[in-house]
Order: structure tokens, then C-alpha cells, then sequence
């Protein structure tokens, strides 16, 4: 099948669920607490047809042929062969390992939650999505862009849009969502290592939702997740080439989670430098600062993560924490956005914490 067959199914198919009511029953959600469980609850309200398509799109749950719209099985059929959805020998369906999941009118494609997830989409996507400023005819870059949900963004807002991301699988996702929203025909995306892939072009904007959870070195965490002993280490090296790859009035837009203590960010004095030498002007708002010292909800939940993901014992991957962040005098995850443009090498940081949040991206 070409491309331009499995668009046209794939976009029938995101017409379909419209007139279904799944993107409306999905949009009742509030989109920075996404919850399994609710969704199961809420779901014993719908009608018999809406509940098979939840089943199938959102709870990644096997349906069998004969409970779907007809419209939308023949559909699914049709696009079986090609690596989004699964059939036994029941006539039952399910997807492979996706959940479609309407995003502020697009639709994206991505892995079912799980400890091991590389096709990822989280409350930190959704989070840096809300603080785009795209503009039309702007050249945007989306680095580390998944399956592709800032990137869709941008382009439907007229940017001409090349996105990066180093999984070759992942890659090939934000290609799929590209059709879905009728998108692909304006995205370049390619399959590379961040700056590596692009060579020396140069960007009005330029977006990075990089792996943000500080965390040992040493220890393994999913991909998508792992960012290093101090939670910056792709940051780092966003920030150290975007002389080289913005436009004279570009600007970049990065969300990331750093390592402080008592409301002071560790990392500020490393990013000061980094902004005086390659001239860079740089804003971080600072949302939320939390505890992760041993014992504490965030520090409990990192660990337990951690397990599943690699099965090493809890107690040594929390021992291994404790030390990661006491040699760097950490004792606080720092939440934060960051915007820098070409200038004069101008630092800032402003925290806007200490407000009794209750969501980790937001006050």
C-alpha cells in the first residue's frame, strides 16, 4: 500500500471516530491528569458502540469485528497489514501496543503507558505544546520530536517544520500522525542524532522536549526519560548548537526538569557560562521545585520506575540515587521552561514557585 492510500484510511479513520464521539468523550478529560482508571469508569456510560471504540483506541484493549461501526472495521482491516493493528483468529482486534489520542484537534499516535516506553507522550508534551508560539512561515525544528506532536503542531499553524528524533521506529510513527492530520505533505522528518541531521541549516524556532528526569548515570531508565546524572545532559548539547542553527531572530523553546536545593537551581551557574560564551540570551521560568530527597513521594516513585524498567533491586537503585544527587548538593527537582535567542550572552532565571502547586508543569 502507498502512502497515499493509507492516508486516505487513515484520515477516513480520524473522520469516523469524530462522528463516533470518541474525540469529544477523550477532550471531556483534563489533559494534565490522563488516568486509565477514570477513563475505565467513564466509559460505563457511553453507548455499547462508543465503548468498543474506547476499548480498542484508548484502553488498548482486543475488540472483536462485530461490536465495531461497520465503517470503521472495514477500515481497521485495511490498514491491519501495515503495522497498527493486530488480528487473531477470533476476529478480534486490537491495536499494535497504540493508543490514538485527539490532542488539541490533531491526532497522535503513540505507545501505550508503560516502564520500557520509547513512542512516548506525556504531561510534559502536552505541557511544552500549550507554550508553543509558532509562526506562519516561520522554519521550525523540533528536536527529539517522537512521535511528532510539537512538530504537527507547528506545522498546522504554517511553519515548515523539520523534525528530528533518533529512533528509527519513532521516526517512522510522527510519519504515520504526519498523514493522519493531513500534515505530511509540509514536515520533513528525518531520523537522526539532533543537530547531525540537519548540517548547518538554520531555524526561526527551534522546539526540544529532550529525555528531562535527572538520574544516575549508571543506572538504566527508559530512553525517553533518562537525562543524565544532573537531568540536562541532551539539554546541554541542544543549547551549546543553537548559535550555530538559529536565524539572527530566532528563538528556542526547551522544557526540562534540573536538580536545586532549597529553591536555588543547580544548574545555573553552568548554563550563566554557556550563555556568555556562545552569546546567547536566556529566560527560565522555574514552575515547581519538589522534593526528592530519600523517602520523598517523587525520589519513592523514580526508583519503582526505575525496577520495572531494568528489574534491579529498589533499595540499590535508590542507594544510587541518594548519591547521585547528594554529590551535587541536590536535594529538589526544578521545574522549569526555558527560552533563548541569539544576543549578548544575558542570563536569567526567574522563579515563579513556591505557590502551592499542584500540578508539576504549571502554577
Amino acid at each position: 500500500m502507498r502512502d497515499s492510500q493509507i492516508k486516505k484510511d487513515l484520515r477516513k479513520m480520524a473522520e469516523r471516530l469524530t462522528v463516533l464521539g470518541y474525540a469529544e468523550f477523550y477532550n471531556c478529560f483534563f489533559p494534565l491528569d490522563n488516568s486509565p482508571l477514570r477513563w475505565k469508569l467513564a466509559r460505563k456510560a457511553v453507548t455499547p458502540e462508543l465503548g468498543s471504540v474506547i476499548d480498542l483506541f484508548l484502553l488498548g484493549e482486543a475488540v472483536p469485528f462485530s461490536v465495531l461501526d461497520g465503517e470503521l472495521a472495514d477500515i481497521v482491516r485495511r490498514l491491519e497489514p501495515y503495522g497498527l493493528f493486530m488480528l487473531d483468529q477470533e476476529e478480534c482486534v486490537r491495536t499494535s501496543g497504540f493508543v490514538l489520542h485527539p490532542v488539541l484537534g490533531l491526532w497522535l499516535f503513540y505507545e501505550i503507558p508503560n516502564p520500557k516506553i520509547s513512542l512516548y507522550f506525556g504531561m510534559d508534551s502536552f505541557a511544552l505544546l500549550t507554550h508553543q508560539s509558532p509562526k506562519r512561515g516561520a522554519k521550525c525544528l523540533d528536536l527529539c520530536s517522537g512521535p511528532g506532536v510539537q512538530a504537527l503542531y507547528a506545522a498546522r499553524a504554517g511553519e515548515m517544520v523539520t523534525s528530528v528524533e533518533i529512533n528509527p521506529v519513532a521516526a517512522d510513527l510522527a510519519h504515520v500522525n504526519a498523514m493522519i492530520n493531513d500534515l505530511d505533505d509540509v514536515m520533513d522528518i528525518r531520523n537522526g542524532n539532533l543537530y547531525a541531521a540537519v548540517d548547518k541549516m538554520r531555524f526561526d524556532h527551534v522546539l526540544a522536549n529532550p529525555p528531562l528526569l535527572p538520574f544516575p548515570e549508571e543506572i538504566p531508565y527508559a530512553f525517553v526519560g533518562h537525562g543524565g546524572n544532573d537531568g540536562l545532559k541532551v539539554t546541554w548539547r541542544i543549547l551549546e548548537g543553537l548559535n550555530e542553527h538559529l536565524t539572527k531572530d530566532g528563538f528556542a523553546q526547551i522544557i526540562g526538569v534540573g536538580l536545586g536545593h532549597k529553591g536555588s537551581s543547580c544548574f545555573a551557574p553552568r548554563m550563566e557560562k554557556l550563555a556568555a560564551e556562545y552569546k546567547l540570551d536566556i529566560l527560565v521560568n522555574i514552575v515547581n521545585c519538589f522534593s526528592i530527597v530519600r523517602g520523598a513521594d517523587y525520589f519513592n516513585g523514580l526508583a519503582q520506575t526505575s525496577h520495572e524498567y531494568c528489574g534491579m533491586p529498589v533499595e540499590q537503585i535508590a542507594d544510587a540515587m541518594e548519591r547521585c544527587f547528594t554529590v551535587q548538593n541536590a536535594s529538589e527537582f526544578i521545574v522549569f521552561y526555558l527560552q533563548a535567542r541569539l544576543g549578548t550572552g544575558k542570563f536569567m532565571v526567574q522563579n515563579l514557585s513556591g505557590m502551592g502547586n499542584t500540578s508539576l508543569w504549571y502554577l
